[in-house]
């Protein structure tokens, strides 16, 4: 049986990158080091319990577009996660959104707003999206996450009896202007058409922890210390003597750095998903004005070779870590997929 791998040394070869390396030829039995060790807290640990207050609170700001498929999975995820608003910028979806999430709505779940390019002057609507949520958040809320609806923030692992998001915020980084969260992108794990269980359950094959890829980073900001956006990856601060940390508590400045030597809280970006999702992808387009065509999902796919189970540990932990063979991973995958465990996420909040 092959042994779980530790973490990654440090290594002063350059990382792989799409265009100058070729991708993996064989997949690897193990799930190498995307594995916690027994010993380190999951998912399931920083769930909200009892309806415990989280210590900050935290908010996230989403610009999406027709993802209406996508987005209650997503919301409720993220609540589970003690996330306590989304402010959720809708960009000319056909239809608007808001029937979709209207429970979510009503509860005050989600704060919506319907804009498109006669109600912004930019042409950027990501970035005018973003400065309009830390204007509205700002007096609100401590910390605000600026995150798309194809990435999950995922728990990996970690020390001390931490719950929820806000209170992992608070405890670990709050001498921080923010916590910038490495990317760990996901291809389509053999799916042609859009998978009914759900994308947490349905796409589990990644790029290795320690790609070029994964040098890029999402924000969560601290409020109090953030003036505007300065791209969909990174902001300007203005609080004085305190820099943007990541998950190791290393300082980053800007949208990338090399991958950090401990990763406790990551952002799965299922950057493809199945090749039907990745077609209506690119009709819709970017929020940035950016298209990327098929060679990009190829290059993502190709590379996505490592079995990740993170996510799958927010259902069932005890499960989920005794696998290490992909013969026994695929048996429990499939079980979990007949269950239909996401039914909850389709009832509202």
């Amino acid at each position: 049986m092959p042994q779980e791998a530790g973490p990654s040394p440090p290594s002063s070869e350059p990382l792989p990158n799409f265009e100058s390396t070729p991708a993996p030829y064989q997949v690897p039995l193990e799930m190498q080091d995307m594995q916690p060790s027994p010993e380190e807290l999951t998912s399931s640990t920083f769930l909200t319990h009892g309806g415990q207050v989280a210590p900050g609170s935290v908010a996230l700001c989403l610009a999406v577009r027709d993802a209406h498929e996508d987005i209650l999975e997503w919301l409720l995820h993220h609540k589970r996660l003690g996330v306590t608003r989304v402010y959720l910028w809708d960009n000319k979806s056909v239809p608007p959104m808001n029937a979709t999430i209207e429970a979510h709505i009503a509860s005050g779940f989600v704060a919506y707003n319907y804009f498109d390019r006669f109600t912004h002057p930019t042409g950027a609507p990501q970035l005018f999206a973003y400065d309009r949520c830390l204007e509205e958040g700002r007096p609100l809320h401590a910390w605000m996450g600026f995150i798309d609806v194809d990435e999950f923030l995922i728990f990996r692992g970690g020390a001390g009896p931490i719950r929820h998001l806000g209170q992992y915020l608070s405890t670990k980084h709050s001498q921080a202007a923010g916590l910038a969260v490495h990317w760990i992108l996901f291809g389509s794990s053999g799916h042609m058409d859009r998978p009914a269980s759900g994308v947490l359950r349905s796409f589990v094959k990644c790029l290795p922890l320690r790609h070029a890829q994964h040098q890029l980073v999402k924000t969560i900001v601290r409020l109090d210390c953030t003036a505007a956006a300065w791209s969909p990856h990174a902001f300007h601060h203005n609080c004085s003597g305190q820099s943007v940390a990541r998950t190791d508590g290393s300082p980053i400045e800007g949208p990338r750095a090399e991958e950090p030597t401990h990763v406790d809280l990551a952002l799965h970006h299922y950057a493809t998903k199945s090749r039907r999702d990745f077609e209506q992808k690119m009709v819709r387009g970017s929020g940035m004005k950016r298209q990327r065509g098929w060679e990009y999902f190829n290059f993502v796919d190709s590379w996505s070779v490592v079995w990740n189970f993170d996510a799958l540990r927010i259902w069932d932990d005890g499960a989920i870590r005794t696998i290490r063979d992909p013969a026994a991973a695929a048996a429990a995958l499939e079980q979990y997929r007949a269950e239909m465990h996401e039914d909850h996420w389709l009832k509202g909040p």
